[in-house]
Formats: structure tokens, C-alpha cells, sequence
């Protein structure tokens, strides 16, 4: 019998066995998961940032996604205040060339609160939306 892989939560199943292998099928390499019980904190960063889930290079451009697994309106605000606040210490430290996105389930695609318009905002604040 398979030995049944423990997670802290359904974010960190959800980044283990959906958002890392696309990631890595995509070609990522992964520097930092902070979705796993013991996880050391990303060095580098303020008081002011939270730490972000998955930090990855593809192509030489630095990739920071956070991860959620639910598409309701409080998944939605948290996720966009944490890029937020990683855009605003990256450009306080002149990091240039970072790609924010969020890695949502596909089925929260179908969910009223991802209209055309808010992924059209949310590409403006140049935040990218996976949905896996």
C-alpha cells in the first residue's frame, strides 16, 4: 500500500500536488516552498512581507505565487493583499523583473467573483492568475 503523503492543510496539498508540478512541467526552478509544516522562511525580505508560498526562476525571471484553494471573495482579497505587498517591498528594494501570480483551482474558475473584468484588473496590477 502507497504511503499516503501528510499535509498541513489543503493550500499546502493543493501547491504539493497541482501548482509545483505545473510549475516544474513548465520548466520552473524552484527555489523556496513555504507550504510545508517546518518551513524556513525565504531570507531577504522585510518585516513588512509575508513570506511567499512558492518562489521559482523560469527563463531567468524571478516567479512569486501564492497559493489558495478556495475562489471566494476572502481567498481573493488575501491573495491580492499578499502580492500587493510583495510588489511594494520588491520596488522599495528596486527589484525589477518579478512576475506576481496566484494559483487558484480550476473549478474556482467558475465562481461569479472571477468575472472577465476582475482578471483584466488584476492583469493591470500585473498579477497573474493560474487556475490548476
Amino acid at each position: 500500500m502507497k504511503e499516503r503523503k501528510y499535509y498541513e492543510d489543503m493550500e499546502g496539498e493543493f501547491c504539493y500536488t497541482k501548482v509545483l508540478p505545473y510549475l516544474v512541467e513548465q520548466g520552473h526552478k524552484i527555489l523556496k516552498i513555504n507550504k510545508s509544516p517546518a518551513a524556513a522562511r525565504f531570507k531577504g525580505y522585510t518585516t513588512l512581507s509575508p513570506h511567499p508560498d512558492i518562489v521559482s526562476v523560469f527563463q531567468n525571471i524571478v516567479y512569486i505565487t501564492e497559493v489558495k484553494t478556495g475562489g471566494g471573495l476572502f481567498n481573493i482579497q488575501t491573495v491580492v493583499g499578499q502580492l500587493v505587498i510583495h510588489q511594494f517591498v520588491h520596488q522599495s528594494l528596486n527589484h525589477t523583473g518579478i512576475i506576481y501570480q496566484a494559483a487558484f483551482p480550476a473549478l474556482s474558475l467558475s465562481r461569479r467573483m472571477f468575472s472577465p473584468e476582475l482578471l483584466k484588473f488584476l492583469h493591470e496590477m500585473e498579477i497573474e492568475v493560474l487556475f490548476l
